[in-house]
C-alpha cells in the first residue's frame, strides 16, 4: 500500500474503532507478572522437591543393592548342586568295558 492509503486506514474511525477493542482486549487478558520474589519462591519449591525426589530413588536403589546382596549368586547355587552322572551312561561304560576285555584284539588279521 502507498502511504497515503495507509494514513488513511488508519484514521478511519471503524478501523481506529477496531484497534482500540483490540488493544484493550491485549491489556485486559494479558498474563499478569510476577514479582521477582515469587519466581525465586517457586524455583526454590521446585529444587526441594526435585532434591527430595532425588534422596528417595537414592534410598530406594540402596535398598534393592541390599536385597541383591542377601539374595543367592548363581555360582552359589551351582555349588549346592550335587552333580551325577546319569546311570545310563554309567551302565554304557561298564558293557564296552566287557567287550573290551572278552574280545581282544587280533594282531594276526592285519
Amino acid at each position: 500500500m502507498k502511504s497515503r492509503k495507509h494514513s488513511k486506514l488508519k484514521r478511519h474511525p471503524l478501523v481506529r474503532f477496531i484497534r482500540g477493542i483490540l488493544r484493550l482486549m491485549r491489556v485486559v487478558f494479558r498474563p499478569k507478572r510476577r514479582n521477582q520474589q515469587a519466581i525465586h519462591n517457586e524455583r526454590q519449591q521446585r529444587l526441594a522437591t526435585e532434591l527430595v525426589q532425588q534422596q528417595e530413588l537414592a534410598q530406594q536403589l540402596e535398598l534393592e543393592h541390599r536385597e541383591r546382596e542377601r539374595s543367592i549368586t548363581v555360582g552359589a547355587l551351582l555349588d549346592r548342586v550335587k552333580w551325577q552322572v546319569p546311570e545310563l551312561t554309567i551302565v554304557q561304560e561298564q558293557v564296552s568295558d566287557r567287550r573290551a576285555v572278552t574280545r581282544p584284539h587280533d594282531v594276526s588279521r592285519n
